[in-house]
């Protein structure tokens, strides 16, 4: 015995229409893409920026410490 199996026509038109909402498709995952990457730049180089003056200041009040150690106990 046979089975009968339908086949279905992709027109080139139903084929255009298919290909062109994923194309749209893409195009808004795309856009989502890129917003939500020049976000996380933004707020990673608010960060970044955060983390250096933490650090700008440890770093000179360790310079200073040293100096007037060294000053106070005279010589190194």
């Amino acid at each position: 015995m046979l089975a009968v199996v339908e086949r279905l026509k992709w027109t080139d038109e139903r084929l255009d229409d298919r290909f062109g909402n994923l194309d749209t498709t893409l195009e808004r995952v795309e856009e989502r893409f890129d917003r939500d990457m020049r976000e996380l730049r933004s707020e990673m180089r608010t960060g970044f920026a955060e983390q250096r003056q933490v650090m700008y200041r440890l770093f000179g009040g360790l310079l200073v410490a040293m100096v007037v150690s060294t000053l106070l106990h005279g010589g190194i």
